[in-house]
């Protein structure tokens, strides 16, 4: 058995004293007004919102054309990984 230690370092029993705490048992949750949750807000913002950034879909098409990318360094790092992780259909049940 673990016996539980005080703040001040003893192991002696802990006391059935009053708390220290007297303030509420748990915070007041704040309104939604103040973590600005609405949903017509956030239905709007969705909106406004592309799906597909074309920034990124031009950064992938540079990458996947890219003789250098990724390096062999991270090739070899990844086959590593895919070798010595296990083979889902030699796995017993």
């Amino acid at each position: 058995m673990i016996t539980p230690a005080s703040p001040n370092g003893s192991t002696a029993p802990l006391s059935s004293s009053t708390p220290s705490w007297t303030g509420p048992a748990f915070p007041a949750v704040p309104h939604a007004d103040f973590l600005d949750i609405q949903p017509d807000r956030l239905t709007s913002a969705l909106a406004r919102t592309p799906t597909l950034r074309a920034e990124v879909v031009a950064r992938g098409a540079q990458l996947a054309v890219a003789p250098g990318y990724p390096s062999a360094d991270i090739i070899n790092q990844i086959a590593s990984q895919i070798v010595r992780s296990p083979d889902p259909s030699e796995t017993q049940d």
